[in-house]
């Protein structure tokens, strides 16, 4: 983001004169200037004549100041919840944006008892419900978020379906082998 206007207060000017200025002031810090600390120092900030106030009256003495750049907020990722019918592959939960730093997950099978923090995005095989929280590590330059809402990712059954094979038999015979098919 750009620099704040860097502005300045006088004193010490005789009753009813208004002193001149010309020039700006100056820090060191930019547009991408990291999280820190910065100098505004004086730069070409000079006094000037104004009506009655003569520069040449008068010495300019500069106390600088700092421009301070904080951490900016984080974003959190927005999770979707994942349903699906067993097939043997893994399924991930739904993740979508998250910006500022590293996303972490955690886990829990009945949404109360939490695993540990982890930036491996989770995902499920087997038939269950897994649920999920997420949220951003912040970088240098960006704060922490707080854990989403929980979301879950849910594998049902697969249903086998079993048909029994007609079969006949003459009267008085043993039962022929019973089959099926699937």
């Amino acid at each position: 983001a750009a620099n704040p206007s860097l502005t300045y207060t006088y004193s010490g000017q005789v009753s009813g004169q208004t002193p001149g200025f010309s020039g700006a002031l100056t820090t060191s810090a930019g547009t991408s200037s990291a999280v820190g600390s910065y100098d505004i120092t004086q730069n070409t900030l000079a006094l000037a004549d104004n009506g009655t106030f003569k520069a040449s009256n008068h010495s300019l003495s500069y106390t600088k100041a700092t421009l301070t750049i904080n951490k900016a907020n984080s974003s959190n990722p927005t999770l979707t919840d994942t349903s699906s019918t067993y097939d043997g592959g893994a399924h991930a939960i739904g993740v979508s944006g998250g910006s500022g730093g590293t996303v972490y997950y955690r886990t829990s099978t009945n949404n109360s008892s939490w695993g540990s923090w982890d930036t491996t995005k989770p995902s499920l095989t087997d038939v269950g419900t897994l649920y999920v929280q997420a949220y951003v590590k912040g970088d240098a330059n960006h704060n922490d978020t707080s854990a989403t809402g929980s979301k879950s990712i849910t594998i049902s059954k697969r249903t086998i379906t079993v048909t029994a094979e007609a079969k006949s038999k003459t009267y008085g015979e043993a039962n022929p082998s019973l089959t099926y098919t699937y």
